[in-house]
């Protein structure tokens, strides 16, 4: 990949863990109050996590869990 751009010192380490996605039907979700979420990573818009608290929010509203 770096070869592309006419870089040839540097290695490219990813930053994710590849995952096996599912169907939406095949989730299970844990029968708790509300649904509760925890990020490792920099607390930013450009980061997405204005999207995940989203996400959150519309599942625990969808499921009357707020």
């Amino acid at each position: 990949m770096n070869m592309r751009i006419g870089i040839k010192n540097a290695e490219v380490l990813p930053n994710f863990k590849k995952i096996k996605c599912i169907n939406e039907n095949d989730i299970i979700y844990p029968q708790k109050e509300i649904y509760e979420f925890c990020t490792f990573s920099r607390v930013c818009k450009e980061k997405g996590i204005t999207t995940a608290i989203n996400c959150i929010n519309r599942i625990n509203k969808r499921y009357k869990k707020y």
